[in-house]
């Protein structure tokens, strides 16, 4: 059979032979490779090929040797043409020139091929040739065929799962990975052991959570978080309102001369708190609640203009000033946690129900809420305060005011909740000062000490907002009772005023509101603080005299009846 043959052209340097062409001729049967030329004879390397020759999937040549030294033309592993072959030649130390047109139009039959490495000495060692193109296939197809079978088999040795007994291996896993969670670390036992945390501190630092075994922390979302955690503490929300307009429930007037005539009663000259019933103002109100109202925006956009426009704070100064005047602090998401540390001045509310009661630490960092400011008192005897009130960070005490911000009306109920932990929980520890200054006076708690015991509240969804005020209930027969056997009573929260600020009117109705609570906080309540720690360091503080003088019982307001000194032992 005459052999097939295959002729092309290479480009030879000149060093190799002063012919610039060479015959390569590859036999197929034979798969022997020859090269002939003037200079050389013959290869030295056989190798073997595939046949047929010339396989598209396959290289033949990757680079002819000439006496075991690497030909200069040769293509690189794996690129698909001829690159520009530029080497330095062992022999003459010569660079080669970039390859002619010539060479360049024989870079589609290159790289058609594929390089095989006959410099490779596992390849030039190979005497056995190597396998047809179909026999190759048929191998592969072999190795599949028998990988795939392993593999069944291997599948087929894994025994079944139960997904229920999985489930359970899950769930006893994350138990006890939860439950590491709640032991009590040395560090925790030491920060016990070291005393009652201060009042002063920026956050309390004390356990309250409940041991390993205990029932579960309620949240604020839970939807029996009323009747596990509010109603066995006593707090109650009347179905009905009881007040509309401002005025008529704190029995005041409305000033002449508007923001001056509030700075004057409330003896604060420089407290800017209060707001104005211009018709610049309101009108700018409506308007800007008009636009988020249709644009719906987000609460974020509703709570910053609320607290730049209608609920502002007063300037505030690093150190107390000389005039002392009333002034409020108004804190945004303030973290107080109360404590049920010996000496603690800010508990939470006691159980007064037994029933479905679950535990809850009180931690309800309010949207925004106002307190007095330390700096409205004698600096010399502030030190004292912690003795009897709760001050946060040697600045504020007392807190009167609440407010909490959502953004449309599914959250309603959420948000009455925060408001009544948080006033919940101011009013039953200052309703404890009031005892304290009572067994410290040997008086009797009757129904005057409850008419400043309160605390307010404003809820804004949207334009939407009603105002709640949180008191004390009624204690059985109103008779007084002595201070030792005083319990807490629990509150109440009623609905106060409905509204919103889509409208003039409704505008006007919120900014009297928000002043009179003010007034109240300033004139009322701010005072009857003020007393109340005053009598207490009068009495118990040794050389330490207040601005009650010897006179102080003169001006108690509800001073008017006196426990026996029978009766107080």
């Amino acid at each position: 059979m005459d052999p097939k043959h295959i002729e092309f052209h290479i480009k030879v340097p000149d060093w190799i032979s002063q012919t610039t062409e060479t015959h390569l001729t590859v036999y197929s049967t034979s798969t022997t490779l020859v090269m002939s030329t003037p200079r050389i004879s013959s290869l030295s390397d056989h190798v073997n090929v595939n046949s047929p020759y010339l396989d598209p999937s396959r290289e033949i040549l990757d680079q002819l040797t000439m006496n075991g030294r690497p030909h200069p033309l040769k293509s690189a592993s794996g690129s698909k043409s001829l690159k520009n072959n530029v080497t330095q030649s062992r022999v003459g130390k010569r660079q080669f020139s970039q390859p002619t047109k010539r060479q360049s139009a024989t870079k589609n039959t290159t790289r058609a091929l594929q390089p095989l490495h006959l410099s490779n000495p596992r390849l030039q060692q190979r005497t056995t040739p190597v396998q047809s193109v179909s026999s190759y296939r048929r191998t592969q197809s072999s190795k599949i065929q028998t990988t795939a079978k392993s593999r069944a088999q291997t599948r087929s040795t894994v025994p079944s799962t139960n997904p229920k007994d999985t489930e359970d291996l899950w769930s006893t896993l994350r138990q006890q990975k939860m439950s590491g969670y709640s032991r009590e670390t040395e560090a925790s036992k030491n920060r016990v052991k070291v005393g009652p945390a201060s009042n002063t501190s920026r956050t309390a630092s004390s356990r309250t959570s409940a041991v390993p075994g205990e029932t579960k922390k309620a949240r604020l979302k839970d939807a029996d978080f009323r009747g596990k955690v509010l109603l066995p503490r006593g707090v109650g929300f009347p179905s009905t309102g009881e007040f509309s307009d401002a005025f008529a429930h704190f029995e005041t007037h409305q000033p002449d001369n508007g923001v001056a005539g509030y700075r004057e009663i409330a003896h604060g000259y420089h407290t800017e708190v209060w707001l104005s019933t211009s018709e610049q103002l309101v009108r700018e109100v409506v308007r800007e609640y008009q636009y988020m109202q249709t644009e719906q925006l987000c609460e974020a956009e509703f709570t910053t203009y609320a607290k730049e426009t209608l609920l502002r704070r007063d300037p505030r100064f690093p150190s107390y000033e000389e005039a002392r005047e009333w002034r409020t602090e108004r804190m945004i998401e303030l973290v107080a946690k109360p404590t049920t540390s010996p000496g603690s001045r800010w508990c939470p509310p006691p159980v007064t129900i037994q029933a479905d009661i679950a535990e809850y630490d009180f931690d309800v960092r309010p949207d925004c809420q106002y307190w007095l400011s330390v700096r409205s008192f004698n600096p010399s005897y502030t030190r004292l305060f912690s003795r009897y009130v709760y001050v946060h960070n040697d600045r504020i005490t007392c807190p009167y005011f609440t407010i909490e911000f959502k953004k449309d009306g599914t959250t309603v109920e959420l948000a009455q909740n925060q408001v009544a932990v948080a006033a919940t929980v101011a009013l039953y520890n200052r309703s404890l000062l009031k005892v304290e200054r009572l067994k410290l006076t040997k008086r009797r708690w009757t129904g005057k000490h409850t008419s400043s015991l309160r605390h307010y509240g404003v809820i804004l969804h949207g334009p939407v907002y009603t105002f709640w005020c949180i008191r004390l209930k009624e204690q059985g027969p109103r008779e007084p009772i002595f201070p030792h056997d005083w319990n807490w009573p629990g509150c109440d929260m009623i609905e106060a005023t409905p509204g919103n600020l889509l409208t003039a009117p409704n505008v006007e109705h919120f900014i009297h509101w928000v002043n009179e609570i003010h007034r109240w906080g300033l004139t009322v309540y701010g005072p009857s603080c003020q007393k109340d720690i005053q009598f207490c360091i009068e009495r118990r503080e040794k050389n330490v005299r207040t601005s009650l003088g010897e006179s102080y019982h003169d001006l108690d307001p509800d001073s008017d009846i006196e426990v026996d000194e029978e009766d107080a032992r």
